[in-house]
């Protein structure tokens, strides 16, 4: 905590797989309760 984005990827012509890629970092960032539960309740 907090994620720290160690991946490399190369895939030459297929660019939309580094955007996935890119989802699925950005999705477990947002599902990881840590961050959702470590927030302060307003």
């Amino acid at each position: 905590y907090p994620f720290k984005n160690e991946t490399e990827f190369s895939a030459p012509g297929h660019e939309y797989l580094n955007k996935m890629l890119e989802m699925g970092w950005r999705t477990a960032r947002l599902c990881d309760q840590r961050n959702i539960y470590g927030l302060p309740l307003l």
